[in-house]
């Protein structure tokens, strides 16, 4: 589970359910049942489903549901692409996922966390590192709005905007969990 700008979500018996943010008590969002991995953002929130989609819904107007629009939406709605992901996280209003070991973003990009050199948002996902991660864990940092990857024993291995692959440590923007 996780929560992020008044909204908080977690994964139950019956699908996905979601409070706060506008919502006031717990809603099972439809079309939930069966996710596997679920990543909150700043009003938005996505998650995994079958055979690695990633599905969002919430707010849009960045493009970090990353279904090509800018249209909120309550349901989830399937991320552009057919990409499957092994791992999914989300920040303020971006997201990004894990596919072959490659780190595919999407939504707000005014601070270079989507990578690719670029600072524009993104209405689907993007190719933000070509090369395969050592490390294929990854956190979006809503604080900073930064991308990071994790290693096992999460130190902080590379951070945008410069993927060098330098060791960082003690950042305590980050919140870890299981």
């Amino acid at each position: 589970g996780g929560g992020g700008g008044g909204l908080t979500c977690g994964i139950g018996d019956r699908g996905t359910v979601c409070w706060g943010g506008g919502t006031g008590s717990p809603n099972v969002i439809s079309g939930t049942s069966g996710m596997t991995t679920l990543a909150v953002g700043r009003g938005f929130a996505c998650g995994l489903v079958g055979g690695g989609e990633a599905v969002c819904w919430g707010e849009n107007k960045s493009g970090q549901l990353g279904d090509g629009t800018v249209t909120a939406s309550p349901t989830p709605v399937a991320v552009a692409g057919g990409l499957s992901f092994s791992a999914i996280s989300a920040g303020a209003a971006h997201a990004c996922g894990v596919e072959g070991g490659k780190i595919w973003c999407w939504g707000r990009g005014k601070n270079g966390q989507l990578g690719g050199g670029g600072t524009s948002d993104r209405k689907k996902p993007v190719a933000s590192w070509g090369k395969p991660l050592p490390y294929p864990i990854l956190i979006a940092d809503r604080r900073n709005n930064r991308l990071i990857e994790i290693a096992p024993d999460k130190r902080i291995v590379w951070e945008f905007p410069t993927p060098n692959l330098t060791i960082y440590s003690g950042n305590e923007d980050v919140n870890f969990s299981p």
